[in-house]
């Protein structure tokens, strides 16, 4: 679900590449075990994770 949704932050911002949010992702990697994954999540994301972008890659919603 992460990862679905982590890529749909991505796909908004219509530049699969885009440095600012590679930078916000790469926080999460950067901090390890040193805090909260769900707080780095909400930080990087700016809100909890959604499980929709999980269920329209597998084609289980509407796109």
């Amino acid at each position: 679900m992460l990862d679905a949704d982590g890529f749909a932050a991505f796909a908004e911002k219509g530049d699969l590449f885009d440095p600012e949010l590679a930078r916000r992702l790469k926080a999460i990697y950067s901090a390890g075990d040193t805090r909260d994954p769900m707080e780095l999540y909400r930080e990087f994301r700016g809100r909890d994770p959604e499980i929709g972008p999980l269920l329209r890659q597998r084609g289980l919603a509407a796109a």
